[in-house]
């Protein structure tokens, strides 16, 4: 297996980011959602394993192969930083409609749920129509936070081609991606003396030291992929400064 090398991966993008998030995100995140596409893309033309056990959802094994891993006093990370964007516009709003889909409210009309016993309607009506000017189904205008960025860098400690190829089938970053917002236009991979101490610049476990210039303080995180899972957060180190 190739040693693996310290390494910046650099984003540029040919649309708005919609980047705001209570999460920052993650290198490591990127990849283990690339990993997850290619294991569906091989689960659908049947080029997965027979295995019963085989989890396409998991993205472990690939990604065991791409980056390094350090370990802390009683859990791990994957040796991948945080993204740092740098904006090259003032942050912007963009007025959407959020409407009732008739036909997801349909389909929940539909299911059942079982309570002591009785299965009861998911959704509850006499209703043969939707009203989207009011009540629950209303439509409602809001606003999504954008951004154009230069670029979005990170940082990692992995195998630079494995990393390059699995980054290629991401087709973008951030919210509201299925709108065309943080479109990726090229991704680079390039060794980086740098990373080796850069890498550091993410959520860690108590017990693997942080970043030299960053500053880091208590807060509820995973410490690897999924990071949105709030079921497994627990107190880490998340830089706030650097």
């Amino acid at each position: 297996m190739q040693e693996f090398v310290p390494l910046r991966v650099t984003f540029r993008f040919s649309a708005p980011v919609a980047a705001e998030s209570d999460y920052p995100i993650h290198l490591d995140d990127l990849l283990a959602a690339a990993a997850v596409r290619e294991n569906e893309r091989m689960l659908f033309d049947g080029e997965a394993d027979d295995d019963p056990d085989y989890n396409p959802w998991d993205a472990t094994p690939q990604m065991s192969g791409l980056l390094g891993v350090a370990e802390g006093a009683d859990d791990w990370c994957w040796q991948a930083s945080r993204l740092v964007f740098t904006p090259m516009s003032d942050r912007f709003l963009v007025s959407a409609i959020r409407r009732c889909d008739p036909e997801h409210y349909r389909l929940a009309m539909e299911r059942t749920v079982t309570v002591g016993g009785e299965d009861l309607p998911l959704v509850k009506t006499r209703k043969t129509a939707i009203n989207t000017r009011s009540g629950q189904q209303r439509g409602y205008q809001f606003f999504w936070s954008l951004q154009w960025m230069e670029k979005a860098e990170a940082w990692c400690v992995g195998d630079p081609d494995a990393i390059a190829d699995l980054l290629r089938g991401l087709p973008a970053i951030g919210k509201i991606r299925r709108n065309g917002f943080g479109t990726i236009a090229d991704v680079s991979v390039e060794p980086c003396a740098e990373a080796a101490d850069r890498w550091r610049l993410r959520v860690l476990p108590d017990g693997i030291e942080g970043m030299a210039a960053a500053v880091y303080e208590r807060a509820r995180h995973n410490p690897r992929p999924p990071y949105w899972r709030k079921t497994t957060m627990k107190p880490l180190r998340e830089p706030v400064t650097w």
